[in-house]
């Protein structure tokens, strides 16, 4: 897990990768009123030029995407020495996969969406601390 920064949310920034553009605005738009700086990709490739451009503290995933699965996206991010240890939030709406298989595709923790406003911040602090 990543070291805490400080207390100030403003410090730590999130990548935010989903297909679905509407659902990159609610969930960027959540984490910015708490004070994250967001940065959206949509799918995986966008999301890894992203990750060579810029340090991410943590990163919130979609389980199912058009291009690679966030399963297939973690397996990829974790052998990569340079991305191993970057927490990930996979976050479902519902899929076929059991929630012991994604977290043993490498994510750190789920999150559903129905339950994002109440719980994806909280998880991000945990990752954090």
């Amino acid at each position: 897990m990543n070291e805490l920064k400080d207390n100030n949310s403003l410090n730590n920034q999130v990548l935010l990768i989903d297909d679905n553009p509407d659902q990159l605005t609610l969930i960027r738009l959540l984490l910015e009123s708490k004070n994250y700086k967001v940065i959206c990709a949509n799918g995986s490739k966008e999301a890894f030029n992203c990750l060579e451009e810029t340090e991410v503290d943590v990163i919130v995933c979609d389980v199912m995407m058009p291009d690679i699965s966030g399963p297939e996206f973690i397996e990829k991010l974790r052998t990569s020495e340079k991305f191993a240890n970057v927490p990930v939030i996979m976050i479902t709406a519902g899929c076929n996969e059991s929630e012991v298989d994604l977290l043993l595709s490498g994510a750190d923790l789920l999150c559903n969406k129905k339950d994002m406003n109440r719980l994806l911040t909280s998880q991000i602090k945990l990752l954090l601390s």
